[in-house]
């Protein structure tokens, strides 16, 4: 059933008054191990979790929980196979010193 022109127009003409509910999304923030982690592939894009783990000492459960999260807040993807594949750091805010 559609409205009659004079709703219509006033429900065209009617400001929103209300705030948004939604404010503008931050970027999701990072803690100090995922920047580690994130500063370790950016300089050794063909690491394995077992090599992140033990350079970094931490358990590969833990590595494979921190890669999982990082990719699934943006900052990290996964390109080529199992054995050919490399991480790709997305993103660019992070410099590339060496962490060893």
């Amino acid at each position: 059933m559609a409205l009659p022109i004079h709703k219509k127009a006033l429900l065209e003409e009617t400001p929103q008054v209300t705030p948004q509910k939604n404010p503008p999304k931050e970027p999701p923030k990072r803690t100090e191990l995922e920047e580690t982690i994130l500063r370790f592939l950016i300089n050794n894009p063909s690491a394995t979790r077992k090599i992140i783990a033990e350079k970094l000492n931490l358990s590969p459960e833990t590595v494979k929980e921190y890669l999982e999260k990082l990719k699934e807040k943006g900052f990290l993807k996964r390109e080529g196979g199992r054995k050919m594949g490399y991480w790709v750091v997305t993103d660019k805010t992070l410099g590339s010193d060496k962490t060893k």
